[in-house]
């Protein structure tokens, strides 16, 4: 008996941590003339967004793992849309000034 409520717990807790995955894309945005701060990283597939610190770094939290687009925006440059196949780090973001 005891065997089987153990092994049914164990499934359970396997289970669950499987729904409740989450991943993260982080990284650093940066311009001409090093990092930006304030730029808005927004992700389309699931409506999450956060922005980039004072560093230009950035983490977004997202509710499952698989591919995403990211939209990287801040006024006075280009707007960016970047595909990926599945959440990463250490991701480095280049965007252009507004001419």
């Amino acid at each position: 008996m005891l065997r089987t409520i153990s092994t049914a717990l164990l499934l359970l807790l396997l289970l669950s941590g499987t729904a409740l995955a989450r991943s993260a894309v982080s990284g650093i945005v940066v311009g001409p003339d090093g990092p930006l701060a304030g730029v808005e990283i927004h992700a389309l597939e699931s409506d999450l967004s956060t922005h980039s610190g004072p560093d230009g770094r950035f983490t977004l939290e997202l509710p499952t793992s698989g591919p995403l687009t990211l939209r990287f925006s801040l006024q006075g440059y280009k707007t960016l849309t970047r595909s990926m196949d599945e959440a990463a780090t250490d991701v480095i973001v280049s965007l252009r000034p507004v001419r």
